[in-house]
């Protein structure tokens, strides 16, 4: 079974027979105008089939970012504690913090992209002084006065217009 056809590129390349041979492998002739070379290159036909849809499928996720017509669930990952709690937002959407120190605040978010962000923050044995980044944005410009009881449940829920700053609202004492 053949393919045959002669194109040629800009560099004097020019392809003249593409076939299928019988252990399903394209082999390809190549002659080079004016350097009397010729090549044959034996490629598998399900290795070129695979380059064919990565490719495609690359292309198509490389161009269209994730839309989403139906309900998409997410593992939340937890973050760790510290006097500054690191936000990796690439890692996940949903986070969740065991508050066990005093003056710790919560990071700007590496990686963040326009879309949604939030966090469950449990405090853990009385804790007082918790604190947000400047990047987190509230209504009347105050941050909640966050939760002080032992296995109090705060929800921050955030979102980014821009990739740039986080408009968040908070939830406290939701134990």
């Amino acid at each position: 079974m053949g393919l045959h056809w002669r194109r040629r590129n800009g560099a004097g390349l020019e392809f003249t027979s593409v076939y299928l041979d019988v252990n399903l492998q394209f082999v390809i002739y190549s002659e080079v105008k004016g350097v009397n070379m010729k090549n044959k290159w034996k490629v598998s036909f399900f290795a070129l089939l695979s380059l064919i849809i990565f490719t495609a499928a690359y292309e198509d996720l490389r161009n269209n970012p994730n839309v989403w017509n139906a309900n998409n669930s997410t593992t939340c990952s937890a973050l760790s504690d510290g006097s500054s709690v690191a936000v990796n937002a690439l890692l996940a959407n949903c986070f969740t913090l065991t508050v066990a120190g005093n003056s710790h605040t919560l990071a700007a978010p590496t990686n963040l992209r326009a879309g949604a962000i939030n966090f469950k923050i449990t405090n853990s044995g009385g804790v007082t002084g918790f604190g947000t980044n400047s990047i987190y944005k509230f209504p009347g410009g105050t941050a909640p006065t966050w939760s002080t009881t032992n296995g109090a449940i705060d929800v921050l829920t955030c979102m980014s217009f821009d990739g740039t700053s986080l408009q968040c609202v908070g939830l406290t004492n939701e134990s």
